[in-house]
């Protein structure tokens, strides 16, 4: 009698077909987002860089992205005329395709009344005058003794242990100011003793609208459990909201670096004392996972698997007003992860983070923080340990093997496959190290990750990275195909 041999799984036709059809961007979409083709295009049809008159030293792509169900770029132009000074101009408009009507130009390069016409992209560009809007509380934040002072109050008002506080003085440094977006670092002076004992340095975030009312309350609720004590995992204290100018105030989480970067650096480095750091590091971010969601720190809303289907399904909804092939391609895989989710119950809902990648993990030295709890909710445990799985794997598969490369090529598909098959072993170590201390159902965290990684595939179309695109199907293909969810019923 011959010997039984393990038999491969059979492909499910139907939903590898539509993951082809996923796997390549048309080329006029793809050429918007590649610099040398807009500014070659541009070369081609502003009059002025023709004529010579002005000579097209850089194109940056700012973005290219679909929006409110159509598709909009913007650019970033350095020029030079005749008097060889370098001007910065930003150009957007509409991308409809090379079937589009062309439209009329209108005025020169640079003119507030400027506009032209891409044939080939199908791109209608325009001067973009739009001036960001600066955030209103940005001097209060910024200069030294009117953030001294609002600090000193707001930290007196909002945190009981530190009323009789008085800061001398502060050091301020934006990390961050977007529109409706603003985070200053501040060094601190304390008056007195026990400096040492205080948080320093503080960080002060703007938010938009209550969205950090809600924060503040989600970071008291944890400052409150046990993480506080930071034996697992750091997380930082919440000192003070301001509600009048949108403005919450917290201590420090210590690191200078995240797991993000110590992840790219130890694939490209490839040394065993490297990996052994990185695996090291994701022990500690399991562990301090399973303590945020076992410390009882419950607030905020309840997000279950439904509610990610239906948001991605609003996603496909909205690529389909383009491409209307996209909804056929896609529903047969969600079709069949729903009917897998209803076979395999979620588990109870505990604290989660709701955003947990790898870049919301500090280390400092032989320890780790977390943070970023804008998103704090309920949840069952697989929502967070999916992410971060998938996103290990996203950034990990789109880390060139160099620093010098910008584009994230590997020699041969045998590369690619075996940098793929080092993170499965990363992210299983992972998913081990959590289920050692805390139980989950690994059915639901194959589920969770696969919505997860397929929303990697579907912002590739809708934000316009052509160059991440092969590696984000590479990745949800051996997901599916390890989980059984590829295979024919």
């Amino acid at each position: 009698m011959p010997l039984a041999t393990k038999q491969e799984p059979i492909i499910d036709p139907v939903i590898a077909q539509g993951l082809q059809q996923l796997a390549e961007l048309p080329d006029w979409l793809a050429a918007a987002a590649r610099p040398a083709a807009v500014a070659a295009a541009l070369e081609r049809h502003v009059a002025e860089l023709r004529a010579g008159s002005l000579r097209l030293r850089r194109c940056k792509v700012d973005r290219v992205r679909l929006q409110a169900g159509r598709w909009e770029a913007r650019y970033e132009l350095v020029v030079e005329g005749a008097d060889g000074q370098p001007r910065e101009l930003a150009v957007g408009g509409a991308l409809a395709g090379p079937s589009a009507e062309p439209a009329a130009g209108a005025g020169a390069l640079g003119d507030p009344g400027w506009r032209c016409f891409l044939p080939e992209l199908g791109l209608d560009l325009r001067a973009d005058t739009a001036a960001e809007e600066e955030f209103q509380a940005l001097p209060l934040l910024t200069d030294p003794e009117q953030a001294r002072a609002f600090l000193e109050r707001s930290m007196r008002a909002g945190a009981p242990a530190y009323r009789d506080i008085a800061i001398s003085a502060c050091a301020p440094k934006v990390m961050r100011n977007k529109p409706g977006r603003c985070t200053v670092r501040y060094q601190l002076e304390y008056a007195g003793d026990g400096a040492g004992r205080l948080p320093n340095p503080v960080i002060a975030k703007t938010y938009s609208r209550e969205k950090g009312r809600d924060t503040y309350a989600s970071m008291r609720k944890l400052w409150d459990s046990p993480l506080s004590r930071g034996d697992v995992v750091a997380i930082a204290e919440p000192l003070a909201y301001d509600a009048a100018n949108r403005v919450l105030v917290q201590g420090p989480v210590r690191g200078d670096r995240d797991l993000k970067d110590l992840l790219r650096a130890a694939l490209r480095a490839g040394t065993p004392a490297a990996l052994a750091e990185l695996d090291d590091v994701v022990r500690k971010t399991a562990a301090g996972l399973a303590a945020l969601h076992q410390s009882g720190a419950r607030h905020g809303p309840t997000i279950t698997w439904d509610d990610e289907l239906a948001e991605i399904r609003g996603e496909v909804a909205q690529l389909s007003a383009g491409f209307p092939w996209v909804a056929g391609a896609i529903e047969p895989l969600l079709g069949r992860l729903a009917a897998r989710a209803a076979a395999h119950p979620a588990d109870a809902a505990l604290p989660a983070h709701r955003s947990f990648r790898p870049q919301q993990v500090l280390i400092d030295r032989d320890r780790i923080g977390f943070i970023d709890f804008d998103g704090f909710c309920l949840a069952e445990p697989a929502l967070d340990i999916a992410l971060f799985r998938a996103t290990a794997k996203e950034f990990g598969i789109n880390t060139s093997p160099s620093e010098k490369q910008k584009e994230f090529e590997y020699p041969s598909e045998q590369d690619r496959l075996a940098r793929m098959a080092q993170l499965d072993v990363l992210c299983e170590l992972f998913l081990a190290e959590y289920a050692r201390v805390a139980p989950v159902s690994r059915e639901r965290v194959a589920l969770w990750e696969a919505l997860d990684l397929l929303t990697v595939v579907l912002r590739c179309w809708s934000k316009v990275k052509p160059h991440q695109l092969s590696n984000a199907i590479l990745a949800l293909e051996s997901q599916l195909g390890a989980s059984g969810l590829l295979s024919a019923p």
